[in-house]
């Protein structure tokens, strides 16, 4: 296999903007890196594409990817009421935060006081009965070019740049099954508790019951995000024949999921629907 680069942003070719009857933005053009649809489907990983993790957290080499860019519209989801995070895959909460901006850049503030903030919020989210918080990352552009990391922890991350989801079918039970383990290098939680962050009674009750691994994330600063926000897909607008499996080698040894574009035949027009958490005319 040839070493292959990841994606990079790029800017639309039409703004797209779209404005409601006060004047506020409510969809823009954005493009999305998703996978050729020469690369064959998958939701489990079968060696096609991957990816190696190095010491520091970042993804470094990666082969057998085909990028596709593709320019689609990108709603507001500040203006979407109905988004539901059983439904949708995501919501948009509002959740205060005790941490100062500093505080985020140092891995001991982060596993004894924010983890317990996202803890309780997903609790209230979905009326979970167990919540435990395992990892972490903080991701900047600019912080990135700086080269800058959390005190403690690890480096700063550049913002994803391509269409993915964590985990997949078979990632994400085998992921809950070794947070029952000895904590591995990326088990953040686990070394600060200094044994397994699962306990075996949890894992038991999550195979008889629901379980789910659900990603919070959140601006670090009071104002929002102006420089390549956070966007979801509808998970009613996708489906299993569009996902490629993409396999990550670092101590846990996961895969996660990346899409391939689907247009609607009769239009050709895209079939996803996407929202970002921000949007500026």
């Amino acid at each position: 296999m040839s070493a292959d680069s990841w994606p990079k942003a790029q800017p639309p070719q039409r703004s797209g903007i779209k404005r409601g009857v006060d004047g506020e933005v409510v969809a823009v053009n954005g493009v999305f890196n998703y996978q050729s649809d020469s690369i064959k489907r998958s939701l489990v990983a079968n060696g096609q594409i991957v990816t190696k993790r190095d010491g520091s957290g970042s993804d470094a080499e990666l082969h057998g990817a085909i990028w596709e860019p593709k320019e689609v519209t990108v709603h507001n989801a500040r203006s979407e009421t109905a988004l539901a995070l059983d439904v949708h895959g995501f919501e948009l909460r509002e959740s205060p935060t005790a941490m100062l901006y500093g505080e985020f850049y140092e891995e001991d503030k982060i596993l004894r006081n924010y983890y317990l903030e996202c803890q309780e919020l997903i609790k209230q989210v979905t009326g979970a009965s167990i919540v435990v918080a395992f990892d972490h990352n903080l991701r900047s552009a600019s912080g990135k070019k700086a080269s800058s990391a959390i005190k403690g922890g690890s480096s700063v991350q550049n913002p994803a740049t391509l269409v993915h989801g964590d985990y997949t079918l078979t990632s994400g039970p085998r992921r809950l099954e070794q947070l029952t383990l000895p904590p591995k290098a990326n088990d953040t939680l686990g070394r600060l508790l200094g044994g397994p962050v699962v306990s075996q009674e949890a894992l038991q009750m999550a195979k008889t019951v629901r379980f789910a691994i659900v990603n919070v994330w959140r601006s670090i600063r009071d104002e929002p995000v102006e420089v390549m926000p956070l966007a979801c897909c509808d998970a009613t607008t996708t489906g299993q024949r569009i996902c490629v499996s993409l396999r990550s080698i670092m101590p846990t040894a996961l895969e996660r999921i990346i899409l391939r574009h689907t247009r609607r035949a009769t239009s050709g027009t895209t079939i996803h629907a996407w929202s970002a958490m921000r949007l500026f005319s």
